[in-house]
């Protein structure tokens, strides 16, 4: 749900229709340490802004909705547990704000949707049953809610959206048929609603977009050909509603963004060319703020956009992410908070940024005192600050230590002090004393409090200061760490923790392992059941695409030319895994380097299988097979040359001369 002001209104207030000429600034508000006590973020999908700078982010892996405030506080909305009652939260994917601060969760694993009250009493709204007659929920990615409480569901995989309205009554809004009239809505994957309840949908493999009024009128108002000037829609994965109730839809895999009014004119505000210089590439993610500028998350570009009404178009936010290291990778959900501030999640980087202009650097003399932003308002320490007033005066929480202003925080000497950290407080001095990426109290877990005196933790083993693997490093310099609170310095895929909490430990069972020296278990979907197209071929997923062995395949290709060594032997490939007969090969390991006996004779592929003796039919890795793999019984096989032989003989047949081949039809 969006609140907007309109033009006409923003022009009477003298406000600028294009964002403050000062670059955003970026600050990752949430990284793969999660809440810091045993809670990962694992992939961070959809983002949720509540009030006074409070964000609400889903992590599909995990099953979790972590709460994150302004200071830095993180906590746990909801977890798998659902709503305690029976009914489990299984990969969230989408989430909503109430314009009561509830927050609304599509749990897309578990086929159901949730609501959180500001109270954090979590109830289900809507299970796989759907409306109970008939038409079930499948796949809820997306999620929405009108002014009045209205609340609308989208099934990707049931091809449906449902309206549950305020007293719990659930019905079907819109169905897989679309609009009656031929257009089809096939795997919605966004959805958005206006605030008197027009109900906007994104076909993201029907390549559409629909809206549908609060009377249940359905009408298609986008489809494949785009604008019809020659730039088509396709993949459309992303919709939103902007002021005037001007919609704006992503279309993935055609790489651009149109623009659609009222009155139906379609116009492409973004293509493939980016901002000019940097491209556009799968598009993915929307929002749009107060004043129309619409905010594009591009996950292959791994890259936010910016397109103002003016057709301006700017990239907010790149690869390199806060440029303090925290780099941006795959942005998935986007989000505005009141104050304008866009919020990013980054699923293969694991981690959420907040991107915006504070009052020290967005051009306006916010404390009314003549002077503006830094440096010349003496409140300003630096661009980034929050308030021009000065930092032990000005209200808030500026050093993220969870204490605000003098006398409370000790990092304040006096009451017009410029800032909450204090040079003698190595816990709240604003340095990385320790190296391990994180300053001060509470954002780095060697630090118990402010007063703390040093930032090494005696507990945390990559945090303590010792070489605990012996390998010449320790801590933040020891590879082996990926966070302060990593319980082991040895590389997550060999080091015998299930890091991630999968259930999987190491390569080759975690399949977020690519190899024993991955760094991290990072647990990504397979390529097999993410819901994408990975190699390109018009098929998704196991059982369509027959590329994929399984769910839990890889790669989408076949196993002999995937880049993956699928049956563990150490090559990969056709060229050099013996188990390859050719590039197009499904596996890696035919019947004779399985390590099966498929033909039950008690004897085991071309070489015994490392533990018996080798299965006579199996000539090599490659040649032969083990028969009864192939529906023929490998004795039968062996006998049937002697048969026949024994034939001719009982019946006086001899073999035929062979025939002149030399001549050739023409």
């Amino acid at each position: 749900m969006h609140r907007f002001l309109g033009f006409a209104a923003l022009l009477a207030l003298g406000l600028p229709l294009t964002a403050a000429a000062n670059p955003p600034l970026a600050v990752q508000i949430l990284d793969a340490a999660g809440d810091g006590a045993g809670h990962p973020l694992s992939f961070p999908t959809g983002v949720a802004a509540g009030s006074a700078g409070v964000a609400f982010v889903a992590d599909l892996v995990s099953s979790t909705v972590f709460r994150v405030t302004p200071a830095g506080v993180v906590s746990i909305v909801v977890d798998a547990s659902g709503d305690g009652a029976g009914h489990p939260l299984n990969g969230p994917f989408g989430l909503d704000i109430g314009l009561d601060g509830s927050l609304y969760v599509a749990g897309r694993d578990g086929h159901r949707a949730f609501h959180v009250t500001p109270g954090g009493t979590v109830t289900q709204l809507i299970s796989a049953s759907g409306d109970g007659t008939g038409h079930t929920l499948n796949s809820p990615y997306a999620i929405a809610v009108d002014a009045s409480g209205n609340v609308f569901v989208a099934g990707a995989g049931s091809d449906n959206v449902f309206r549950i309205a305020t007293n719990g009554s659930i019905s079907l809004a819109l169905g897989p048929a679309g609009d009656g009239a031929g257009h089809v809505l096939d795997g919605p994957f966004s959805i958005d609603a206006a605030a008197d309840g027009t109900l906007y949908v994104a076909g993201a493999l029907s390549h559409n977009a629909f809206r549908v009024t609060p009377g249940g009128v359905v009408t298609q108002i986008l489809d494949a050909s785009g604008d019809g000037a020659g730039n088509a829609l396709s993949g459309a994965f992303a919709i939103a509603v902007g002021p005037g109730e001007v919609v704006y839809v992503a279309g993935r895999d055609s790489q651009n963004v149109f623009r659609v009014t009222p009155g139906g004119l379609v116009s492409r505000i973004l293509g493939p060319a980016g901002d000019g210089v940097h491209t556009l590439l799968s598009p993915n993610s929307l929002a749009v703020d107060d004043v129309g500028n619409v905010y594009v998350g591009a996950q292959d570009s791994n890259a936010v956009f910016r397109a103002s009404p003016l057709g301006v178009v700017t990239r907010l936010l790149d690869a390199s992410g806060d440029g303090l290291g925290h780099g941006l990778q795959r942005p998935r959900g986007l989000a505005l908070d009141p104050a304008g501030n866009l919020l990013v999640t980054g699923s293969d980087s694991r981690n959420v940024f907040r991107v915006g202009s504070p009052a020290c650097g967005n051009g306006i003399d916010d404390d009314g005192d003549g002077s503006t932003d830094f440096p010349a308002d003496g409140g300003c320490t630096d661009p980034a600050d929050r308030s021009e007033a000065p930092d032990c005066a000005d209200g808030l929480d500026d050093d993220g230590d969870g204490l605000v202003d003098f006398p409370a925080d000790p990092g304040c000497d006096v009451a017009n002090d410029a800032s909450e950290r204090s040079p003698a407080l190595v816990c709240d001095d604003g340095l990385d004393q320790d190296g391990d990426g994180r300053v001060d109290f509470p954002a780095d877990p060697g630090c118990s409090d402010v007063l703390d005196g040093s930032e090494q933790s005696e507990t945390l083993i990559c945090d303590d200061g010792l070489d605990q693997d012996g390998d010449g490093f320790a801590d933040a310099a020891d590879a082996g760490c990926a966070s302060p609170t990593d319980p082991s310095e040895q590389l997550d895929c060999s080091d015998g923790i299930d890091n991630d909490g999968n259930g999987f430990t190491d390569f080759p069972t975690d399949l977020g392992c690519s190899d024993p020296l991955d760094p991290a278990e990072l647990t990504l979907l397979p390529a097999c059941s993410n819901g994408l197209d990975d190699d390109g071929d018009g098929t998704v997923d196991y059982p369509f695409d027959l590329g994929c062995l399984s769910a839990s395949d890889r790669s989408e290709q076949p196993d002999c030319s995937d880049a993956l060594d699928n049956d563990g032997d150490g090559a990969i490939d056709f060229g050099l895994d013996a188990g390859c007969a050719s590039p197009t090969s499904v596996r890696e390991d035919p019947a004779c380097s399985n390590g099966i006996d498929d033909d039950g004779d008690g004897k085991v592929d071309w070489n015994g299988g490392g533990v018996g003796a080798p299965d006579p039919t199996c000539t090599s890795p490659t040649g032969g097979a083990e028969a009864t793999r192939c529906g023929l019984g490998f004795e039968l096989a062996l006998l049937l040359p002697a048969l026949l032989t024994l034939r001719r003989r009982r019946w006086g047949v001899r073999p035929r001369a062979p025939e002149n081949t030399s001549r050739r039809y023409s």
